[in-house]
């Protein structure tokens, strides 16, 4: 009798390439690579819509008008929010008028610490909440080929302080990366905003 094995190869959830296909890394050491390309930060974001609206010489209303930021602590619940690649907790906070000397103290509030990043509430065509987290650097800068999942462990709902009629939840997941989003990519985190 003759039997024929096959073997076959996998990439696990655990385990990623990088771009020369050579080296797996741990999941641990891609969460950190992504760490290491940050986020864009929010006063970033409103920087951009300013200079953007500047150079059209735009006196309209600005495409991009958030009311709510929402400051994000990025780690891992499950690691006591000291390491990780997931949502720790999160924070409301009242979005300044667009205006250059109130950016420059968001940039201040933004800088507590070297995981903390904003972002906004933002509503889709059809009315669904989210927020992005958007990469700040190419992927391939740090040899990723694939992405991980970006978690949100547990059901997180927060007051928004200068609003108490309104609460913000933030939706437990794994999220996947969108290269469709900003520039080098990101993950949409859906939120559900209450008002009561």
């Amino acid at each position: 009798m003759f039997t024929v094995s096959i073997l076959v190869s996998c990439n696990n959830d655990d385990s990623y390439l990088t771009q020369n296909g050579r080296q797996q890394l741990s999941e641990e050491e891609v969460e950190n690579a992504v760490l290491r390309l940050g986020f864009i930060s929010g006063s970033e974001r409103l920087k951009g819509e300013i200079d953007s609206r500047r150079k059209v010489n735009f006196r309209g209303e600005p495409s991009f008008r958030p009311e709510i930021g929402i400051k994000v602590r990025i780690a891992k619940k499950k690691y006591d929010c000291l390491k990780g690649f997931g949502l720790c907790d999160f924070k409301p906070i009242e979005v300044p008028k667009l205006q250059m000397k109130m950016i420059k103290k968001m940039k201040i509030e933004e800088k507590t610490d070297e995981n903390v990043y904003v972002s906004y509430l933002e509503k889709d065509e059809r009315g669904n909440e989210y927020m992005d987290l958007l990469i700040a650097k190419d992927p391939l800068s740090e040899g990723l080929v694939n992405m991980p999942a970006f978690t949100v462990e547990e059901d997180l709902e927060k007051d928004v302080p200068h609003n108490k009629n309104t609460h913000l939840i933030m939706v437990p997941g794994n999220y996947k990366y969108d290269r469709s989003l900003g520039k080098y990519g990101g993950y949409r985190i859906k939120l559900i905003q209450i008002n009561i």
